[in-house]
């Protein structure tokens, strides 16, 4: 099956719903640059196989596909390369690290679909010279342009593209919908499990970077990480992700849930106004540590992953009152606790929760916890222990049914 797009012939191959276009590229990945439009190519090119996929932090994931720094290919599945069809694009989840645009087929043949890969982690996403650090989102509006150029060779119409994310991809569009540059690439948007929420500072970005830098061993000169080879800087990766998963981490800014994604250590100190459900897939339950919060917005779903764990809020921002506390210890934390401290007990939460003042054993069970927080943190341990302690858990058949205090500090 062939077509021909402004960049030269296209041959795809016959699929469950239609024709495939697999590895069709749409622009060239130089190495933390914003990524530049392909060049036309001579000759029929077959797009018959998937192109590269990004490196991830786990590619055992799609360890059967190939992954190389320039992967700035698509997939299109369509009914038909005549007419004019609703286009639908997807951008894939996996943290900013990990995933591909690996669907072999739609679920539907009744509009165009895409399917896009662009840069992950280090590659996509670290703040170095004069990089922003949103590459990887470069590259997603590089992707859109593309589509409204050539779709329509495809049986696609461009003033009809929604596109559609999960997870990171959710929050890609959700900086999507904040870009100048892609107002004009679709019109349509549906976001799942994610929005605007992973949004960094400049600062935030800088300290990580500079982590980066260290464990790659160029604090001095980063101009090496432009040679360096990827598997090292995989490695350098991993490592500052390992760093952040020992729970010692400040965040600055406005970001979100991921502040700390994936930490495992169970502390998190919170600077400035931060996303309503930041620490969202903090891991700390794993290793039978609490999670710690001081500062920011404890989000409804907080404790979405902390199954059977222990949830301390030791304060919320001046400005975030009343500040909802939502599900905390419900939003599948069954047989969890959730610790507040406050002024006094709070008596707006419904009758499906338990709220009981911490007993001496309760404060023994958290204390060394606790004690090392303030340690991490530069706190002082007496001024935590000044207000009481409050113990929150569930007692509900209805375990998702959002709550209101305004008695945190």
């Amino acid at each position: 099956m062939r077509t021909v797009c402004s960049l030269g012939p296209v041959r795809g191959k016959t699929g469950k719903y239609g024709l495939c276009f697999l590895g069709v590229p749409y622009g060239k990945a130089r190495r933390f640059q914003p990524a530049m439009p392909c060049d036309p190519w001579t000759g029929e090119r077959d797009c018959t196989h998937f192109g590269p996929f990004a490196f991830e932090t786990d590619e055992k994931e799609n360890e059967w596909q190939t992954h190389g720094e320039d992967c700035l290919n698509l997939n299109i599945f369509t009914p038909s390369c005549e007419g004019s069809r609703p286009v639908l694009v997807n951008l894939h989840g996996g943290a900013f690290q990990n995933g591909a645009a690996d669907r072999v087929e739609p679920f539907s043949g009744e509009f165009v679909y895409v399917d896009v890969n662009y840069r992950l982690g280090v590659w996509g996403f670290l703040q170095i010279g004069a990089s922003s650090g949103n590459n990887g989102i470069g590259d997603q509006i590089l992707a859109l342009q593309w589509i409204q150029r050539e779709i329509a060779c495809f049986g696609g119409d461009p003033r009809r593209v929604t596109v559609m994310g999960l997870s990171a991809g959710a929050k890609s569009i959700g900086a999507l919908l904040a870009a100048p540059a892609a107002r004009v690439l679709f019109s349509q948007a549906i976001l799942s499990s994610g929005g605007t929420q992973s949004i960094r500072s400049r600062k935030t970005a800088g300290h990580i970077a500079r982590e980066f830098f260290r464990f790659a061993g160029c604090e001095s000169d980063p101009s090496v990480l432009f040679t360096m080879k990827n598997e090292d800087l995989l490695r350098a990766q991993d490592a500052t992700c390992d760093t952040m998963n020992e729970g010692r981490v400040v965040i600055h800014g406005s970001c979100g849930d991921a502040a700390g994604y994936g930490m495992r250590g169970g502390q998190l100190l919170i600077r400035d106004n931060v996303g309503y459900r930041a620490g969202i897939h903090m891991k700390a339950y794993k290793e039978q540590q609490p999670l710690i919060m001081v500062g920011g917005m404890a989000g409804s779903f907080l404790a979405e992953y902390q199954a059977g764990g222990t949830i301390i809020v030791l304060g919320l921002n001046n400005h975030e009152k009343p500040a909802p506390i939502g599900a905390l210890c419900c939003a599948g934390m069954h047989g969890g606790r959730l610790f507040l401290r406050c002024n006094e007990k709070p008596t707006d939460f419904d009758d499906h929760i338990f709220v009981n003042k911490a007993t001496e054993g309760d404060m023994q069970s958290i204390e060394a916890y606790l004690r090392d927080f303030c340690d991490t943190f530069d706190i002082s341990y007496e001024e935590v222990l000044s207000k009481d302690f409050y113990v929150i858990t569930p007692n509900t058949s209805n375990p998702y049914k959002a709550l209101y205090t305004k008695n945190c500090v």
